[in-house]
């Protein structure tokens, strides 16, 4: 769960790695409340993708195609959310 408290530490630990360096419990702490932050991003997304219904269907709408493209598209949403996180200093 993404909290205040576990932004501001991250941010705190990012500021402190940018102007002074991370002792190395430092360090893998800052790893492992990325790891919280992303894996909480990535479960509300999948919790909102699961729960999309489209319930009427829009003037010129082919279901076959439209729908079978659209599923294709939150397939290859949900494949690029689950996928590790190479990059992890783009997070501040």
């Amino acid at each position: 769960m993404i909290t205040p408290e576990l932004v501001a530490r991250i941010n705190e630990l990012s500021r402190k790695k940018r102007s002074e360096g991370l002792s190395e419990a430092e360090t893998k702490e800052q790893a492992s409340l990325r790891r919280i932050y992303l894996d909480s991003i990535r479960a509300q997304m999948k919790q909102m993708l699961d729960s999309i219904e489209i319930v009427e269907e829009p003037a010129g709408y082919d279901a076959p195609s439209a729908e079978l493209e659209m599923s294709h598209r939150i397939l290859d949403f949900q494949k690029e959310m689950c996928r590790p996180f190479i990059d992890s200093e783009h997070i501040h």
